[in-house]
């Protein structure tokens, strides 16, 4: 990652909520990841405290979408209408 991103763990985006700051826990995964100039241990690989501890390679965007989105899907269903 580039050095212009913050030195801080991604937070949750709505802070008005003060009961309930994120109503689905802090989910949050890292992998070998790297920041120019450093980072904290806030990036640290931890994708096995993920719900399953899936390996690296099995993370996809209908594993981060819990299977209710697949945006993959959708571009290649309008790939035919993209391309030409």
């Amino acid at each position: 990652m580039s050095k212009q991103i913050l030195d801080s763990n991604i937070s949750y985006a709505y802070t008005d909520k003060v009961l309930d700051p994120c109503p689905w826990g802090q989910r949050v995964y890292f992998y070998n990841c790297t920041r120019e100039g450093g980072h904290g241990l806030w990036m640290n690989d931890n994708l096995q405290e993920a719900e399953g501890a899936p390996q690296y390679y099995t993370v996809t965007a209908q594993w981060t979408f819990n299977g209710l989105w697949d945006p993959e899907k959708v571009v290649r269903d309008l790939w035919r209408y993209i391309c030409y």
